[in-house]
């Protein structure tokens, strides 16, 4: 018999880290391992896109206030393979199963981010960041990194054993791909005799993800390009932004939709995905836009650079000159016939991500 799988992630909101873990919980149920799904609080939508046969548990709790209840559980109950994601869901799972619990359950914890903006800012804890990933992951039975980019971060930054690190690409087409890129949408800047030019941003509203860069050029591009930009995601930068655009006057070129299940629909509908991170260490949406047959226009992250830097139809501009990204964003537009390489993304597809966890819980 095929060994339980459990996976542990904070809630169903549509996360990078999330999708990845509902994709990779359906592979193993369609695969027949007995699969349940753990969650500190059953909010957002992606619980929709699992399979019914996996079994859903949450605590209705904060991530900060579930340790005890994470603890009952984990003693009751018996999993073979626990997978799990982000860093403080990592934490949480090594902690209470290796170190109090001592159980021999195999834990393959997930990384998908580096030590950047979003941890800097937090107040207290990143003091004790890197100590902690360094300390905790050093327990657990694999530590996935979902990129090179990611590997290298871990080992050479953080100092985590690299012998313990393997790295797997995110699985991100799947085999409903279609049936999101052909799910209807209403907008008002999404019909088809549309005369202008739709740009679509999709991610966490925070420091790192820099909507604030792109919202910033929004003024200069609309003087030369007759464009709107869609916002898709929400976050701690959101009323920020949301002031920015108004002091700005791009009230009727910018607009927010807040975290939606589905945002391949969007990007297949628009003209072009724009990335203006900070930093990425993957980029999901990226490679859903290119599967999508949308262009991408990303700042040149390590994680993007790295899996989409041969790609036709992904291209790659610094946001810190406007200048320079406003004429990006006007070149490719201008292409009449953007080639985009959907078979350039195959190797993100989830049967092939899927067989390489499956291989890790069976060693």
């Amino acid at each position: 018999m095929k060994p339980s799988v459990l996976f542990f992630c904070a809630s169903f909101t549509s996360g990078g880290v999330e999708k990845v873990l509902v994709h990779l919980a359906n592979h193993f149920c369609k695969s027949g391992y007995p699969t349940s799904f753990l969650v500190c609080q059953q909010i957002g939508g992606l619980d929709i896109y699992l399979n019914e046969q996996v079994k859903v548990q949450s605590f209705n709790k904060r991530l900060s206030k579930c340790f005890w209840s994470a603890l009952a559980f984990f003693r009751t109950t018996k999993s073979d393979v626990v997978i799990c994601g982000p860093q403080f869901i990592n934490i949480l799972s090594v902690l209470i199963l290796k170190i109090i619990l001592r159980k021999k359950t195999k834990l393959i914890i997930t990384h998908h981010s580096f030590y950047d903006l979003d941890v800097k800012n937090m107040s207290f804890m990143h003091l004790f960041y890197k100590t902690l990933v360094r300390f905790f992951y050093k327990y657990a039975d694999v530590v996935v990194a979902v990129s090179n980019a990611v590997k290298n971060h871990l080992v050479e930054d953080i100092g985590v054993p690299k012998d313990k690190i393997e790295v797997i690409y995110n699985p991100v087409i799947d085999e409903d791909f279609k049936l999101k890129e052909q799910e209807s949408l209403s907008h008002k800047w999404m019909n088809k005799d549309r005369g202008f030019k739709t740009l679509v941003c999709v991610g966490r509203l925070s420091k790192v993800k820099n909507q604030e860069g792109l919202i910033n050029l929004m003024p200069d591009l609309a003087k030369e390009l007759n464009c709107k930009l869609i916002l898709i995601g929400d976050g701690e930068e959101r009323e920020f932004l949301k002031g920015l655009v108004a002091k700005l006057g791009m009230e009727n070129h910018v607009d927010f939709i807040g975290n939606i299940t589905n945002p391949v629909k969007f990007i297949a509908a628009s003209d072009l995905l724009i990335l203006p991170s900070v930093s990425e260490t993957f980029s999901l949406v990226a490679v859903e836009s290119i599967a999508a047959g949308t262009p991408v226009l990303s700042t040149p992250t390590l994680g993007v650079n790295e899996i989409l830097k041969n790609c036709q139809g992904c291209f790659f501009e610094s946001i810190g000159n406007q200048k320079d990204f406003i004429n990006k964003i006007k070149v490719i537009l201008a292409l009449e016939n953007i080639e985009v390489d959907k078979q350039f993304v195959e190797k993100f597809n989830v049967e092939i991500s899927g067989r390489l966890y499956e291989n890790l819980a069976l060693k």
